[in-house]
């Protein structure tokens, strides 16, 4: 009976310990650092530089020759309005990484998957109609050069080891796109 009294106040006392353990304020983790507000600040940084860079007078002493107009990237803060002519306009560039920008109209699209596809992922259903605004979407992938450069700035985080993409700082694949990271680091 002694033995019996004693295994329950041991049993007790773990239980008491183990519930005080799971109560105890657990410490969170680190924010991470809001990408989008990153890019936004970079983007006003690299175009209050631009601005104070144009407003330096310069001095010229020779005359100079009437400027031929000639196409040239049109560099706009977000929301770019669309263009006047969907099939034909100057190339648009983003201005924190410039690569070129496409003009995607507003429009509905089939949104998931048919339940008869072969290859049917159940978060795919049901397949549905959705409707987006029209936006501006970069024209290529992101490559390995410009996420260096965001890795460089401070912005991005790039943990995969040389061993699983040995590819990744190879100047001869700068152009290529980079793997091994999510959609929303991209």
């Amino acid at each position: 009976m002694a033995d019996r009294r004693k295994n329950i106040k041991v049993f007790t006392t773990i239980c008491l310990i183990t519930l005080l353990a799971s109560c105890a304020q657990k410490t969170q983790p680190a924010p991470t650092p809001d990408i989008d507000a990153l890019a936004t600040q970079m983007w006003i940084e690299q175009s209050v530089q631009q601005t104070l860079e144009a407003s330096i007078p310069t001095t010229t002493s020779l005359p100079t020759a009437t400027p031929v107009l000639t196409t040239t990237p049109t560099y706009l803060s977000t929301p770019i309005s669309a263009p006047a002519n969907l099939d034909n306009y100057p190339p648009f560039y983003n201005p924190v990484n410039n690569m070129e920008l496409a003009y995607v109209p507003e429009g509905k699209f089939l949104m998931g998957s048919n339940p008869y596809d072969h290859y049917l992922g159940q978060s795919e259903l049901p397949q549905h109609s959705v409707y987006l605004d029209a936006f501006w979407i970069s024209k290529t992938q992101v490559t390995n050069a410009m996420f260096t450069s965001c890795v460089n700035a401070g912005v991005c985080k790039y943990s995969v080891s040389h061993k699983i993409n040995p590819h990744y700082l190879d100047p001869l694949y700068n152009n290529h796109p980079v793997v091994y990271v999510s959609w929303k680091m991209a």
